[in-house]
């Protein structure tokens, strides 16, 4: 363990952790996320949590190598925020706490509404238009046609996609048997596109679902051409998809809390957390509202899960959220339950209604 006293260099340390990891703040055998507004020559400002002692404070974080344990003391409160000043830093080797089941790491954070996906992505539809027309008109030699489908309607193709979470991959209609296994049966795909329009004048599609987090299917890019398509197309609209991915999400067009929130308990079905009050909050939590999040017990250990939220309780200064998992299958049930076991001791698995809220 080392101990470090500089308040030059606990500032420096501080801030190079505060961008990248979250923070808490623990206090009463308890652990709150902990909101940094600014560091300033005065001192560090940070968003009040529910305690109104004089005490110093203690402030942890873990990254991939150590944890950090900041001390500070108390300098005094401007309303909603408290003013703090380095007094001591230790920092242990992670491999020391890393293996560790101490439930009280768990957290969870990145959280976005699944609603304000496709709501923001529709907002953002001249950036998608644009992205499309560059590239069908580099391919049109190799694919006549193309089209991509975001709306907060559900056509047939994206229900099939959402329904079987499969690609469609028709490499000849005339051929129905060139449709193999991993894809979705050309008898189900045709019993459902046989009355859409201009679906007679093409023999070949390929249709790859677009997926947020790989836990979402919000909608879908689809090939289709006159004549035969093959592995070589899949591979070039997969690309393509994954593309655009990347070009929509780096537009920050999501309202999307980055905070750390700790769990304050979990089972095998539900979770409830605090979360402080934001601009974007309203956006974001909503009773009956589906989450899409990130729980983790460290940034280098997470899980990407989905959650409903079944309740919201204004305290003072947070709010208290109770949710309950969504699991898509059962082997993504069965997925969470394994994480939530190798850092839950005694996890409580819940085979019937039983809330914890």
């Amino acid at each position: 363990m080392e101990i470090i006293k500089e308040i030059d260099k606990i500032k420096n340390i501080f801030e190079e952790s505060y961008h990248q990891h979250p923070i808490f703040m623990y206090y009463n055998k308890k652990q709150y996320p902990v909101k940094i507004i600014s560091i300033q020559q005065e001192g560090i400002i940070i968003k009040t949590v529910p305690r109104d002692d004089l005490d110093k404070r203690v402030l942890t974080v873990i990254d991939k190598h150590k944890l950090y344990i900041f001390t500070f003391e108390f300098m005094g409160a401007k309303g909603q925020y408290e003013i703090l000043n380095p007094y001591a830093l230790e920092s242990v080797p992670s491999f020391n706490i890393q293996n560790k089941k101490n439930p009280e790491r768990l957290y969870l954070t990145n959280i976005v509404n699944q609603t304000d996906i496709i709501k923001s992505l529709v907002l953002n539809n001249d950036i998608s238009d644009k992205f499309l027309k560059e590239f069908a008109s580099k391919i049109k030699d190799k694919i006549p046609h193309l089209e991509m489908f975001i709306h907060e309607r559900i056509d047939v193709r994206l229900k099939l996609l959402q329904e079987y979470d499969k690609i469609i991959f028709i490499p000849d209609k005339l051929n129905p048997e060139s449709v193999s296994d991993n894809y979705i049966p050309y008898n189900i795909y045709f019993q459902q596109v046989k009355f859409s329009k201009g679906i007679d004048k093409l023999i070949s599609e390929i249709t790859i679902p677009l997926k947020f987090r790989n836990v979402f299917t919000y909608g879908y890019i689809s090939a289709q051409s006159h004549f035969p398509m093959d592995d070589y197309h899949l591979e070039f609209v997969q690309s393509l998809a994954n593309n655009w991915k990347k070009t929509i999400f780096s537009e920050h067009i999501l309202h999307e809390s980055q905070e750390g929130n700790v769990i304050i308990d979990i089972n095998s079905k539900e979770l409830s957390f605090f979360h402080s009050n934001f601009n974007n909050f309203a956006k974001i939590f909503t009773i009956g509202g589906i989450l899409i999040f990130e729980l983790c017990s460290s940034p280098e250990h997470k899980l990407i899960c989905m959650a409903t939220v079944k309740s919201i309780q204004p305290s003072e200064k947070q709010f208290k959220l109770g949710c309950e998992f969504i699991f898509s299958n059962e082997e993504n049930e069965k997925l969470t339950v394994e994480f939530l076991k190798s850092h839950v001791p005694h996890l409580e698995i819940i085979q019937k209604e039983n809330p914890i809220i």
